[in-house]
């Protein structure tokens, strides 16, 4: 069965709001699945930054459990939602599929989470996710391997490549090794099949996640 993961994702405003309240958000909810939260300031939206919890559940059986938990909960969680809410100029939850969990080589714990927004075109949602998992595959040993998922909510044909790294400087030098292999046929057909695609890159604030 396929891992799932629950992205609930907050819009801050400006200046008024920082993405660290969502750790100790994450932390108040009563549920066994690990997570992870993560912030940025360089999502290509409007206003401030946007923070994000991502639980890892084992099977999509984990995604009822995670909402029952959250509705249960509300009431001795009320004050502290609403104290966020009003630093927030939205708050929306995505779901998706986990193709590929994320192997981390690293030699210290990762500071940085990299995710890679790509939509395919209208018919070739399959290819891409072949093509990727290709690209995942070849990886060669001593490199971290990305988490590679697929939305099942909103609009059709987002996928995301998620890599964990060290630091800042170790993500852009992820960002060259990849860029290097622009001209290859894989590459260009990945172009072919893809409307566009967005790289933002998240601070990890608090994990619990195993990588």
């Amino acid at each position: 069965m396929s891992k799932y993961i629950t992205n609930l994702v907050r819009n801050f405003k400006l200046g008024e709001g920082l993405p660290t309240l969502m750790v100790d958000e994450a932390k108040s909810l009563d549920f066994s699945a690990p997570a992870i939260v993560t912030a940025t300031m360089a999502a290509p939206t409007p206003g401030g930054p946007i923070g994000v919890i991502s639980r890892i559940l084992d099977d999509a059986t984990g995604i009822d459990g995670y909402f029952e938990a959250i509705q249960e909960q509300m009431p001795q969680r009320q004050a502290q939602l609403q104290e966020l809410a009003d630093k927030c100029t939205s708050l929306r939850m995505r779901l998706v599929k986990v193709h590929r969990d994320a192997e981390y080589a690293g030699s210290n714990p990762p500071k940085v989470l990299v995710r890679n927004f790509i939509r395919a075109k209208r018919g070739h949602l399959d290819e891409l996710i072949s093509v990727i998992e290709g690209f995942i595959d070849d990886i060669p040993s001593g490199r971290t391997k990305p988490a590679f998922t697929e939305s099942t909510t909103g609009r059709y044909g987002l996928v995301t490549i998620s890599i964990p790294y060290e630091n800042a400087a170790a993500a852009e030098e992820g960002y060259d090794w990849v860029r290097s292999a622009a001209g290859t046929p894989r590459a260009k057909r990945m172009s072919d099949i893809t409307e566009d695609s967005v790289r933002v890159p998240f601070q990890i604030l608090h994990s619990d996640v195993q990588m």
